[in-house]
């Protein structure tokens, strides 16, 4: 998928000379990769947009099933864990203040020392979540309790039953810091894996072992879930990534927190942006050849392709896009346009 056959290649798309119902059928077919795309189209060039949905979901899900054949797709984690399937941060345990980035995950702390914790917590099994520190300051990464108090001097590894890493001091901290580590830089991903079977909790820096941190981790007590946590500094700023994205340092034995999409989910996903992504280079092919400095044949053929500017791009793009919104939520089946090509139901 992708432009790859762009450019020269792809002159039939602007071309003036075609027939409007071959016109349209052209481009639907570059930009959904279907057959027989005229008979998606009348003779005077409209797009019978409900067959044309009704074609790409079906094309989404033959290819879907095609790849994930044989492939065991990911299951939501269940034992041992609690908690919504997506994690994010719980943003009604926050001590201090924080920015988000757009998903969330991205923070910095505005306040002298803000903390928080996620919205998920596990008592049994092998978990793990990676934060990549995106400043070399002061920040207390680990785990803890929903009973650890966070206070504008205190957060995660300053109670009992809460334990953190910190690079800049190069300390583990519960209750009392030890010597621990080795000194991040900024970029650094560290690795939070904690094993309630064994009790222990060990760090990484980048793919490292930092060697077991814990080796009394309690389990199997009442309210003992433990909690992804973390404490910065004024300023500090760190991203988390709990499974939602391929871990960029995996440990064997360890499961993320969040289970990844489903392969079909992936797959549809990517058909929806290379369709996208070919939509924008229609666009920008229209855009240079509606530029005000281009020759006056140059209008002309634009004036007389207006139908692709006015119907078959914003009807695709409306396609496209309801469709990627539909894929990102699991429900293709949803996915439907009316008569006029725009509104998904």
């Amino acid at each position: 998928m992708g432009l790859a056959s762009g450019g020269a290649g792809l002159s039939f798309l602007v071309a003036g000379g075609a027939q409007p119902r071959q016109h349209a059928a052209n481009v639907l077919s570059y930009l959904f990769e279907l057959p027989d795309t005229d008979q998606l189209v009348q003779n005077d060039g409209d797009i019978n947009y409900s067959a044309l949905s009704s074609k790409v979901q079906q094309h989404v899900s033959e290819v879907s099933s095609k790849e994930a054949a044989g492939e065991a797709s990911p299951s939501t984690p269940q034992h041992g864990r609690l908690g919504c399937p997506d994690v994010a941060i719980d943003r009604s345990s926050v001590c201090g203040s924080f920015s988000y980035s757009s998903d969330g995950l991205a923070i910095e702390s505005l306040g002298n020392f803000s903390s928080c914790r996620a919205n998920v917590a596990v008592y049994a099994g092998k978990w793990m979540y990676e934060c990549t520190v995106l400043t070399p300051g002061i920040q207390q990464i680990g785990w803890a309790t929903i009973h650890c108090p966070f206070t504008a001097e205190e957060g995660v590894g300053d109670a009992p039953d809460s334990y953190a890493v910190d690079g800049k001091r190069m300390r583990k901290w519960s209750v009392k810091p030890q010597p621990y580590g080795e000194q991040w830089v900024q970029g650094d991903v560290i690795g939070c894996a904690l094993d309630l079977d064994a009790g222990t909790l060990t760090f990484y820096r980048n793919g490292h072992s930092l060697g077991v941190a814990y080796d009394r981790v309690r389990t199997l007590q009442p309210s003992l879930a433990y909690f992804p946590a973390i404490s910065l500094s004024h300023t500090e700023r760190c991203i988390l990534n709990c499974g939602a994205k391929p871990f960029t340092y995996p440990v064997d034995g360890y499961q993320p927190l969040q289970a990844p999409p489903s392969i079909a989910d992936r797959v549809a996903a990517q058909y929806y942006c290379s369709c996208l992504s070919k939509l924008c280079w229609i666009a920008a092919q229209q855009a240079i050849d509606g530029n005000e400095s281009a020759s006056s044949a140059s209008r002309d053929h634009v004036k007389s392709q207006g139908s692709l500017t006015s119907s078959v791009v914003p009807a695709a793009a409306a396609t496209a896009a309801a469709a990627s919104r539909s894929a990102a939520g699991g429900d293709l089946a949803n996915l439907s346009l009316d008569a006029t090509g725009c509104s998904p139901r």
